[in-house]
């Protein structure tokens, strides 16, 4: 059964969030708070 569009939006969005959350984890592990910047978390 496909999805609807608001429910793939919705996939979609939690989907880039946690890879956002996961990216500035490792930012933050790797250069530390005051090496997360956004432009850093963007790359």
């Amino acid at each position: 059964m496909p999805l609807s569009v608001q429910t793939r939006r919705e996939k979609q969005k939690a989907e880039l969030r946690s890879e956002l959350v996961e990216a500035a984890h490792k930012l933050v592990q790797e250069e530390g708070y005051e090496g997360l910047t956004i432009r850093k978390l963007a790359k």
